[in-house]
């Protein structure tokens, strides 16, 4: 019975977590969406989800900015994945997020990658994604017409962000788009830091949900 009640605990946090984020849609103050790769200064509102994407120019120094070969670029593909940004030089290159709210926030955040042979090489990377000095997690792809992202909920001491990719030798580390959202502090209170994604469930749809909206 215990084992019930913690599991309706998790889906009742997951879907008010859903919610929350689609009801802050319209304001965008305690948003940070980049497209990685794209023109350095530019930014779109994505059609799809009405979210505001900015270049990655702002947040890092040095990369290579890509585009997907043509035959990868589906029309269903999310328009952030479709350019991205590499990094053939230093063992490790680190994104600088500063949320405008800054630390003592608990924070929602998602790095995406999408390979799409951008490189004509056909030889998909793999590499370690750190959150600070603490390893996020191993981005292992396996296929080049795949969408792959790693997720965690983090309550910030700082009013940094620190987001490093890392190469494992295993090909040119790379990115496509990082994504966060500020939570209601009183979301998903733990005694721990970070949490880590593992699983979501969507009840009653058999629709695709986004929790970043």
């Amino acid at each position: 019975m215990k084992m019930l009640r913690s599991f309706y605990t998790v889906c009742i946090l997951h879907v008010a977590l859903t919610l929350a984020m689609v009801h802050a849609q319209d304001d965008q103050s305690g948003f940070i969406s980049i497209d990685c790769g794209i023109p350095k200064g530019s930014k779109y509102t994505d059609k799809k989800t009405g979210l505001i994407y900015v270049s990655d120019a702002g947040f890092i120094e040095g990369g290579v900015s890509g585009e997907i070969l043509p035959e990868y670029n589906y029309g269903t593909i999310d328009l952030p994945l479709t350019t991205l940004q590499s990094f053939p030089q230093n063992t490790r290159n680190c994104y600088t997020l500063r949320p405008e709210q800054g630390k003592n926030n608990r924070y929602l955040i998602r790095v995406r990658f999408l390979y799409g042979n951008y490189d004509s090489k056909d030889q998909p990377p793999q590499f370690d994604v750190y959150l600070g000095a603490d390893i996020w997690c191993a981005v292992g792809i396996s296929d080049s017409s795949v969408d792959y992202f790693c997720e965690l909920i983090h309550l910030a001491s700082s009013d940094y962000i620190h987001i490093c990719l890392v190469n494992t030798g295993h090909g040119n580390p790379f990115i496509s788009a990082i994504e966060l959202r500020l939570l209601d502090i009183t979301m998903y209170e733990t005694r721990s830091t970070t949490l880590f994604r593992d699983a979501s469930f969507s009840f009653g749809s058999n629709e695709r949900v986004r929790s970043d909206i």
